[in-house]
This record gives structure tokens, sequence and C-alpha cells, in this order.
């Protein structure tokens, strides 16, 4: 009979151990969820998943090994797959699925798939979640800079320069119309209409661009969780990436007079060969 040595024992526990799933998912902004597919709280790295409804089909990917797919199906709609009822979050959803091995010490997990929520479909109380796998970002072709009229530039980036603490405005929210898009604030209208339209928002976590500014109320792109009046809110003016907005709007000017504006204002917008003399 083999002698059951502590070696011996730790590779029949190995060869046993069976696993649980857990599931980290969360925003760009610092929103998580945690869930677990055991029958009990799974408390791993500092932080507890919560039992759940969750099952998961094979991670799949082509003969080039291209980007990788995974389909998971949650049983009940929640936060955070409940945001693609709507319309798909404005921030990225991020899912992490690894297996948690409970009987060896200490315990080990092991990654099965890191990426992103594309789409979810519902059926009654159940969504469907279709995930792309993190080398979907490395396919995407990003051009570096455009031949174009507007700055390439994004405001407040480290090439723009201008001081978003400058233009920071902290206000409280007076009406929420009933969509959740428009909100009301005496102190938008401090400033000409408009010239926080293409800015953004800022509650807790959440961003939002704003497509409209008029008079007190302005109009973001969609609505944020849970928000009502009464609530303060962090707002930026935006950039039309025009040339006199970048002089006359935020005066971009480095130490020696120069315009920080990285653009090409004179590139004729019509045919060059059509002009008449």
């Amino acid at each position: 009979m083999k002698e059951h040595t502590e070696d011996y024992i730790s590779e029949e526990i190995t060869k046993k151990r069976k696993p649980i799933e857990l599931y980290h998912l969360w925003r760009e902004g610092g929103q998580h969820w945690r869930y677990t597919s055991y029958d009990k709280d799974i408390v791993y790295g500092g932080n507890t998943f919560t039992p759940t409804v969750v099952a998961r089909g094979s991670v799949r990917y082509d003969a080039q090994l291209e980007v990788t797919t995974l389909r998971v199906a949650f049983g009940y709609v929640y936060d955070p797959v409940i945001m693609y009822i709507a319309q798909n979050p404005v921030e990225v959803v991020w899912i992490d699925i690894q297996k948690y091995y409970e009987d060896v010490s200490p315990p080990e997990t092991s990654v099965i798939f890191i990426g992103q929520i594309k789409t979810v479909s519902f059926e009654g109380n159940e969504a469907q979640a279709t995930c792309v796998g993190f080398e979907h970002y490395l396919n995407q072709k990003i051009p570096k800079y455009r031949y174009q009229t507007g700055c390439n530039n994004d405001l407040f980036d480290s090439f723009c320069l201008v001081d978003p603490d400058d233009y920071l405005l902290s206000t409280t929210i007076t009406a929420v119309d009933a969509a959740g898009v428009i909100l009301t604030s005496s102190d938008f209208a401090l400033q000409d209409d408009g010239y926080y339209t293409r800015g953004h928002v800022q509650w807790g976590d959440y961003r939002r661009m704003i497509v409209h500014h008029e008079g007190s109320d302005i109009t973001i792109r969609f609505k944020i969780p849970d928000f009502t009046s009464g609530q303060a809110v962090d707002a930026w003016p935006g950039c039309d990436r025009q040339l006199l907005t970048c002089y006359e709007k935020f005066n971009n000017v480095d130490g020696q007079g120069r315009l920080r504006f990285f653009g090409h204002p004179w590139i004729p917008l019509d045919n060059p060969a059509k002009w008449v003399p």
C-alpha cells in the first residue's frame, strides 16, 4: 500500500478538487460587481463574491487565434447587465472570469476569460451577455492624427494643456425631466447658450456628455442611474475644436503667445479646382 506522504496527499487533492467560478464585472470609473456560481459567499483577495444564477458557454476563437468570444447567461436581470435594457452604457463594462479552487490551502484561482461585454439580449428575467476578449482592443485601427480643419487634441488632455480646474462648475441640480436627461440649474445660465455643449457632467463615478445647453438647462446623452434633483454635480464646458474657440473661449496660448491649436484650419472645404478667379 502506498504511503500517504504530504506530497502524495497534496497530489490527490489537486486531482479531485472541484472548481468554483468567480465573475468580476466593473465599469471604467470604479464601480464593481462580484458574483459566484457557488451556493454561498466566496471571499477571495479581500473581496466578497455573492452567489447568483450564472452560466457561461465555452471560450471560442478561430483558427487565426483572433478575438475570443464568450456568452454568459445571468438568471436574473440586475446591475450591471440591466444598464443595457435602454441602451448600451456609455462606459465600457469589463468582465473577468476565474476558476476558484476552495479545497486547497491557500485557495487558488486560474483565469478563464478577460474581456468586455459587447451586447446583451433579454428573454424574461434572463440576460445573455456576449463578451469579446481583451485582444478586441488590439485589433482596432486608430489613426494617430488627421489632417482636418478641427483640432486633433482633446480638451484638457496633455497636448491641449487647458487646466480643467479653471473651468470647473460645481452646482446643485434643481430639476430633472422625466427621461432623466435634462438637468436644470440656474448656474448654467451664467454662461452663454452653447457654452456647455460637448462638455460633460460628473456625478460620483458617472460621466455623461452634454449634447445641448440653453439657459438653465443642459441635456445629457444618457440618463444617470438613480440620479434625482437636489444632487450636486461637476460640469465642464465643451469645445468644438475650432480655431476661434481655442483662442476666444479658452485663450489657449503658451508662454510665447503661440496658440496650442493642433489642426489645419486653412484646408479648403471645397474643391480648389472649381474656384472662380
